[in-house]
């Protein structure tokens, strides 16, 4: 039986590569990242949880917002996730997820949207890939000097990440 997903904010932890404190707001913390520059953050590490089933898909979303004033033309901004999955007795390994996501023309200042990274035909966590009681680490970046970030203002990015998951049954019978 399938049970419903549930999901977790997963902090920031510290700053990676080049960017500036800043705010959504008055109290959303986000990092400023220009579109000349690779930066973004490291959320906190969590140990898999036990209820997460890990025979299927984790999904990964990330808040961004526009810090530029009033938005320019329309692109993309390449937004870049690193997962650190660190097994319990084994070696750590890295998956990096790369992506564009549309920015539309005249986007207004300091209104967010949240972004998938991964899609459901791709998601961020693959089932199947996570071992019970591993450890997992991961890293949110804006790839401004990539070729496919042709956004032209500062992107603003919220310093949480929310994963997403479905959770074992929780009955100790047959389902």
């Amino acid at each position: 039986m399938l049970q419903p997903s549930t999901e977790l904010q997963l902090p920031y932890l510290r700053t990676y590569a080049t960017v500036v404190a800043s705010a959504l707001g008055t109290a959303i913390p986000t990092l400023s990242v220009t579109a000349a520059a690779l930066g973004g953050f490291y959320a906190q590490p969590i140990m898999v949880p036990l209820d997460y089933d890990r025979s299927r898909p984790g999904r990964l979303y990330c808040t961004i917002a526009n810090g530029a004033g009033v938005g320019p033309a329309a692109g993309n901004v390449v937004l870049e996730g690193v997962l650190t999955h660190a097994p319990l007795a084994g070696f750590p390994t890295n998956n990096t997820v790369a992506q564009s996501h549309a920015v539309a023309a005249a986007w207004p200042a300091n209104s967010w949207e949240e972004v998938e990274l991964g899609s459901e035909a791709a998601p961020f966590i693959p089932g199947g890939t996570l071992g019970l009681r591993s450890v997992l680490g991961i890293r949110l970046a804006r790839a401004g000097p990539a070729v496919g970030d042709t956004w032209a203002a500062t992107l603003l990015l919220a310093q949480s990440l929310r994963l997403e998951y479905s959770r074992l049954c929780q009955h100790c019978c047959c389902c």
